[in-house]
């Protein structure tokens, strides 16, 4: 039977059924992209020496996990934007956060530290980028706020 003499609905099944398809590669290609993209190994151990010593959060203890999830997504998300910088300013290099852990922080301390970390990542001072950063770190900070 030619395609012009196929019932109309059968048609639209198959130009249906060819749509899901396309759509379905199209996803799989996205979310290859989004997802298959890992930290490089400098990157992975930035992000963590970040968590351990600058946010003082120590290893093993679900916070640590939570504070390189977050970093490790906004470094993601920044490469793909084109946003890191190389190098931090320094003025945040005199104000670094103080010697305490995350959870021992005040809430200035703990916004100091926040800061940092995304600007330890090459996030600029100022920038967008670095108010997106220490709202998604300080979100998942506090999700996990008691799970020591």
């Amino acid at each position: 039977m030619a395609e012009n003499q196929r019932p109309a609905g059968l048609r639209a099944a198959l130009a249906f059924a060819g749509a899901v398809a396309v759509c379905a590669v199209a996803g799989a290609a996205s979310a290859q992209t989004e997802y298959g993209t890992r930290p490089s190994p400098e990157q992975t151990k930035l992000v963590r020496d970040t968590c351990l010593n600058v946010m003082r959060i120590r290893q093993g203890f679900v916070p640590f996990d939570a504070c390189v999830e977050s970093l490790s997504q906004t470094l993601k998300q920044k490469s793909f934007n084109g946003t890191i910088s190389k190098g931090t300013s320094a003025s945040y290099m005199m104000n670094r956060p103080g010697e305490r852990s995350y959870s021992e922080s005040n809430p200035e301390e703990r916004r100091r530290k926040e800061e940092y970390s995304c600007i330890q990542l090459g996030i600029p001072p100022g920038s967008p980028g670095l108010g997106h950063c220490v709202a998604e770190l300080d979100s998942a900070l506090r999700s996990v706020e008691h799970s020591d």
